[in-house]
């Protein structure tokens, strides 16, 4: 952890500032590591691994196709039916 926020949310502000820097090229736009890191430390402030949960969010709930229609992250492209009524009487 250095200056408040960990290497992580460092290492994702300095990719945002070095992607705007190269767009237009001015060495100025580096300046917009300022705010993302104030951004960053703001967020660690309330929870100290706020960028470790949001990738563990990102590689279970978010990567999972199904999770509208299952309900819930899954690998297995199967429904589960188990306690649903497939034909009616």
């Amino acid at each position: 952890m250095k200056w408040g926020v960990p290497m992580d949310a460092i290492i994702l502000g300095g990719m945002i500032a070095s992607i705007v820097f190269i767009a237009p090229g001015n060495p100025l736009y580096l300046l917009i590591y300022v705010p993302i890191h104030s951004i960053m430390f703001l967020l660690c402030l309330k929870e100290p691994n706020i960028i470790r949960l949001c990738t563990l969010w990102t590689m279970t709930k978010l990567r999972s196709n199904l999770r509208h229609g299952v309900g819930a992250a899954t690998s297995s492209p199967a429904l589960n039916t188990q306690g649903k009524r497939r034909f009616r009487k």
